[in-house]
């Protein structure tokens, strides 16, 4: 059970937690099957596609029929990334209240990050864009060869840079992979339901809470 007096900050998931960017990466992953003639999948799809990472959301969207070798994944991540490049910024936006919480956090004194399996440039760009008003102590991404979540290693660096314990974070997220990256760090997990995933992924996943608001957050930590 979280302690909430001891808990100094928030570590966040980026897509389908603080931001929809799900037509964007939809769009861009479309472009590209099309461009090698695979078929496209609706938008709805890719709420299931994405969240471990750009080269397993590139094994998903691949028809079952065709051999997703390393040297097509890698081809087609490069593909992808170019395509990304042009289209995150069409439809990309925070959901409906994280401006409110992350503000109401950030008065607090609570120490924000955000631990994401997208590429690095491309969280880093994100945020800049979408939070320019909101000092966040870190931002961290996916780079060649690191790793990626559910690995604990990206969030551990983080605390370590930070100076504390898995105890006196909270991390949020909205799929099975957050969840259980919040578990193997140690750290207080908690769900949101207005991201890509639905409640009863986040409760069988471990989430030690579910929350239907941003507000909510805002309550857990401060009230």
């Amino acid at each position: 059970m979280m302690n909430k007096g001891k808990t100094k900050a928030a570590l966040f998931d980026l897509d389908g937690t603080l931001v929809d960017s799900l037509q964007d990466i939809a769009n861009a992953m479309n472009e590209v099957l099309e461009k090698r003639h695979f078929p496209p999948h609706p938008v709805e799809a890719y709420n299931t596609f994405v969240g471990d990472g750009m080269e397993e959301l590139i094994r998903r969207v691949l028809p079952r029929d065709i051999e997703a070798c390393s040297r097509l994944v890698e081809a087609m991540v490069l593909e992808m990334k170019k395509a990304y490049a042009r289209h995150w910024r069409e439809h990309a936006f925070a959901y409906e209240g994280i401006r409110e919480m992350l503000a109401g956090l950030q008065a607090a004194g609570i120490r924000m990050g955000i631990l994401s399996n997208k590429p690095d440039d491309f969280v880093r760009e994100m945020v800049d864009f979408v939070f320019p008003e909101v000092k966040f102590h870190t931002v961290r991404g996916v780079i060649v060869g690191g790793p990626v979540k559910p690995s604990p290693e990206g969030a551990v660096e983080i605390l370590k840079g930070w100076g504390l314990e898995p105890a006196e974070v909270l991390y949020v997220g909205d799929t099975n992979t957050d969840m259980q990256t919040g578990k193997n760090t140690g750290m207080f997990t908690m769900g949101v339901t207005w991201g890509f995933r639905d409640r009863r992924e986040l409760e069988s996943s471990g989430a030690d809470a579910v929350v239907d608001r941003p507000a909510e957050i805002v309550d857990w930590l401060l009230n």
